[in-house]
């Protein structure tokens, strides 16, 4: 379904005091083990914008993850409400679980967004997002973004690229690498235009 803007932002404000009324500060850890899509989408956008998101790769087995949770320092896991699997990864580390249903985001973020949210925005030197590097060379390494390189970068390619607000993406790339998140998700956005999410 297409996401207008003001309504993103709306589900990206609304995280905030979500994240707060499950214990989790600014600056909390949150992977995000989500199918790829829509819901993968926002789910990472809004958890950077209230946290410091860790997008893991769904295709990943389970001790893979439980290897990159472990390592990345993960304070919960946020999943589909009906996923055992990331229920059973946050059991098994000790983690928060947190249960992502997009619909009933929809429906009770307000659009458009309510003043007054207190949990203040992150800083431009915040960390954004821990990727984690695909390990052709050695052993996967994290690397921390932060939100000023994430605007920048995204800045910068979407002029590279040219891109306008009539333009429209398509990010077929996972999310948990740069190249999907920048290139196929953010560059579009920060240029104004669309980006069509991708389910595989």
């Amino acid at each position: 379904p297409p996401l207008s803007y003001a309504k993103f932002f709306a589900l990206v404000q609304y995280a905030r005091p979500w994240l707060a009324s499950h214990g989790l500060a600014p600056g909390a850890r949150v992977a995000v083990l989500l199918p790829a899509g829509l819901e993968r989408v926002v789910a990472c956008l809004a958890m950077a914008c209230g946290a410091v998101c860790i997008p893991l790769h769904p295709g990943l087995a389970p001790p893979e993850l439980l290897a990159q949770l472990h390592s990345a320092g993960a304070y919960a896991v946020l999943g589909l409400p009906d996923d055992a699997a990331a229920v059973q990864l946050a059991r098994t580390l000790g983690l928060v679980h947190l249960a992502f249903d997009l619909q009933r985001w929809l429906a009770d973020a307000p659009d458009p967004p309510s003043a007054g949210v207190e949990r203040p925005w992150p800083e431009p030197a915040d960390t954004a997002f821990v990727l984690t590097t695909s390990g052709t060379t050695g052993a996967p390494k994290r690397v921390p973004i932060g939100q000023w390189q994430l605007v920048h970068s995204a800045l910068q390619t979407a002029r590279h690229l040219g891109l306008g607000p009539e333009d429209r993406g398509l990010c077929v790339m996972p999310v948990s690498h740069a190249q999907g998140l920048i290139v196929g998700l953010l560059a579009p956005l920060a240029a104004g235009s669309s980006a069509v999410c991708a389910p595989a």
